[in-house]
């Protein structure tokens, strides 16, 4: 069972006799489950419960800089869900407050980004919206987890490992461990071009496609005149100095401009380079056949020799 949490109200009056009671209360709770190296992660406010430290340390900070308000699942520190709450807390006939997430994922979320705290309380009534609302864009801070990174899904992954499910859980490590998990039941993706103006997929027939075709014949029967990059640049907008879209390694905007032939020659090139590599595979297929030949007609051989003897 948790201690008492009231301590942390008193945040405020951090040299009263009840907040040190807490603090320490709170250390030997947390050392209790969580400090086998004799370290836990500080939750003061300057640390966050990124940063580890000694008991020493960590009731210093909790003194000095008091401790995160909205940490009161104590999760980073033994804590459980199927945990009991502490009976002082429902003193006086004060009934404890229902946690406002409604689940430890969104304890742990505000916990781990305090300035996101206060997304997605408004969630609360959502059983009570008019089937007639407008759905809404999500909101600037809701966009920024969108791109999540593989080093921040590894953390989220070892914190669900480490804190979250039992030691024999057989749980990925890593965000390369759980997509070659995905890999190996088949369900890999491939990314697949589409046209900057939404009209077509380079898919299939149309996967070495070099251009939108709806919006190339619009533009080629306004302006036949145009160059190559001008029609791509038409298309798809304006091309990076060391890429064009859909032309590959080898080129780049300033010689499509200046050097229609090099184009030309360019392309040639990578042509030719394609048939030497189909001809390579070609002769190291048929190396392969006249070894697998010579090694069976030695077996032939050894064989009659062995019958001569006998």
């Amino acid at each position: 069972m948790a201690p008492s949490k009231r301590w942390m109200d008193l945040v405020d009056d951090r040299l009263s006799e009840a907040y040190e009671m807490g603090v320490e209360s709170f250390l030997n709770y947390a050392f209790k489950r969580t400090g086998k190296n004799k370290e836990i992660r500080c939750p003061c406010v300057k640390c966050g419960n990124t940063y580890s430290g000694t008991r020493e340390l960590v009731e210093s900070h909790l003194k000095v800089y008091g401790i995160v308000q909205n940490y009161t699942f104590w999760y980073h520190h033994g804590e459980r869900s199927s945990e009991p709450q502490s009976e002082s807390d429902g003193d006086n006939g004060e009934e404890i407050e229902e946690d406002e997430s409604g689940n430890e994922m969104h304890e742990i979320i505000r916990n781990l980004y305090p300035e996101f705290s206060d997304v997605g309380r408004d969630f609360e009534n959502s059983n009570s919206m008019r089937n007639d609302e407008i759905e809404e864009e999500p909101n600037d801070e809701a966009k920024k987890f969108y791109r999540w990174s593989n080093a921040s899904f590894t953390m989220l992954l070892q914190l669900l490992k480490d804190d979250l499910l039992p030691s024999e859980t057989n749980f990925p490590n890593s965000y390369y461990e759980a997509k070659k998990i995905i890999q190996d039941l088949g369900l890999s993706y491939k990314k697949i071009d589409a046209c900057k103006n939404d009209s077509m997929l380079y898919w299939k027939e149309d996967a070495n496609s070099n251009l939108c075709k709806d919006k190339i014949v619009e533009v080629t029967q306004a302006e036949p005149s145009l160059s190559n990059i001008e029609l791509v640049e038409k298309c798809f907008g304006p091309q990076r100095h060391d890429h064009v879209v859909c032309y590959g390694g080898g080129l780049n905007s300033n010689a499509m401009r200046t050097n229609s032939s090099k184009v030309e020659l360019q392309a040639k090139l990578r042509e030719s380079q394609r048939e030497n590599q189909s001809l390579r595979n070609r002769m190291d297929e048929m190396e392969n056949e006249v070894v697998c030949s010579s090694f069976g007609q030695g077996i032939w051989l050894a064989d009659e020799v062995q019958a001569m003897k006998l």
